[in-house]
């Protein structure tokens, strides 16, 4: 009995010795730089729709792909926030910064000028059959006028580039960067479309 309860103790102190690893979080943290756009800014008021994103897009954790285009997740590293709402807030941001819209409403009963949608396609670091690791992110857009009833915008914004290393750290920073050039663009289509 006694070696028994040694074992059991020796089991549990070796188990406390192996501790997993902690719980990494990162953010979607994109800063809007001041910038010079051309074109004409929107007349009126936007709302923005709920962003979305399917499947482990849609959640916390920070999605993989391997080489057999397998969906997986990076054990003890997520994002801070989901991505499709980090993203809403981030839109709202550079639209209002930007100075391309009047204002940015809240609420579903609002009344707009304009309504955006967006939708993540992909937003994850992608293995090649060769080994190759890429950022690989595709943000879908849409942007109705509602006093001419008619699209402004529908287009899919992508970004792909090869990575150093399967390295979270780098990934997120990549994504990041890639993340500001696509919301530049959004902006700069928008008033390249009114101008």
């Amino acid at each position: 009995m006694k070696i028994l309860k040694l074992f059991l103790i020796c089991l549990f102190l070796t188990s406390c010795a192996n501790k997993l690893p902690e719980d990494r979080f990162y953010n979607l943290d994109i800063q809007y730089k001041e910038k010079l756009f051309y074109g004409q800014p929107l007349s009126g008021n936007i709302k923005i729709h709920e962003v979305t994103a399917k499947g482990i897009l849609s959640g916390q954790a920070i999605a993989f792909v391997d080489k057999d285009d397998n969906y997986s997740s990076y054990q003890y590293a997520y994002w801070n926030q989901s991505p499709d709402w980090a993203l809403e807030k981030k839109i709202k941001e550079f639209l209002i910064k930007s100075a391309t819209v009047e204002d940015v409403i809240d609420g579903s009963n609002s009344i707009s000028d304009f309504e955006l949608y967006a939708q993540i396609e992909n937003l994850e670091q992608k293995e090649t059959e060769t080994g190759q690791i890429y950022s690989n992110i595709s943000i879908k857009f849409s942007v109705f006028d509602l006093n001419r009833r008619k699209m402004i915008l529908l287009d899919r914004y992508q970004s792909k580039k090869e990575l150093p290393s399967a390295d979270i750290d780098v990934f997120v920073t990549t994504i990041n960067n890639d993340i500001k050039e696509i919301l530049n663009h959004l902006i700069e289509d928008l008033r390249g479309r009114l101008s």
